[in-house]
């Protein structure tokens, strides 16, 4: 929400569907830097053949707020369909504490127990902070290949530099000048 008056911006983060049916009465709060975040993940896979994996997908997001390092823990990435399909995107709601500005993340890809393709090549992995309204975009252009290559299995992404974008209530804005942060 924007104050017209100041120009002030107020977000609430809301996890259900909101109706006119049988839906109690809301009482919403502002969010408040350190409080919970949900992060909107998109991660694609490349448009290679043999891109597509069944591996098993987990991810690790870092960020640095007032100063210190703070993480996600690991998040293993399921759904109710295939995923990591080739040319495809998949989309993951991520519900942690706040991170503050996002600087890089942990990928790791395991063979699931009957796998019959355990190699995956991620094209990147694409991160919405729905509190501050920012996406940072973290590419990766490269192979997972546990099986026969187990130093591949996990790979850390740095965000793109001047990759973070903000959104004005009308469209994303101009690029920030945030630097990619490097790994602490």
């Amino acid at each position: 929400m924007h104050e017209l008056a100041n120009g002030r911006r107020h977000v609430f983060l809301y996890e259900n569907w909101i109706s006119d049916e049988g839906m109690p009465r809301v009482t919403l709060t502002p969010w408040r830097e350190g409080d919970t975040n949900v992060y909107k993940v998109y991660v694609r896979t490349a448009d290679v053949e043999g891109a597509e994996t069944d591996a098993e997908v987990a991810l690790r997001l870092y960020g640095r707020r007032e100063g210190a390092t703070s993480d996600s823990g690991i998040i293993k990435l399921a759904g109710p369909r295939r995923l990591f399909q080739r040319a495809a995107q998949d989309t993951f709601y991520i519900k942690c504490a706040d991170l503050g500005l996002l600087s890089r993340l942990l990928v790791a890809a395991a063979p699931s127990p009957a796998g019959a393709k355990p190699s995956w090549r991620l094209r990147d992995i694409e991160v919405i902070d729905a509190a501050r309204n920012t996406f940072s975009v973290f590419p990766c252009d490269r192979w997972f290949s546990p099986r026969a290559d187990p130093a591949t299995a996990m790979q850390t992404l740095v965000r793109a530099r001047g990759r973070l974008l903000t959104w004005d209530g009308g469209g994303w804005g101009a690029l920030t000048s945030a630097p990619a942060a490097a790994p602490p």
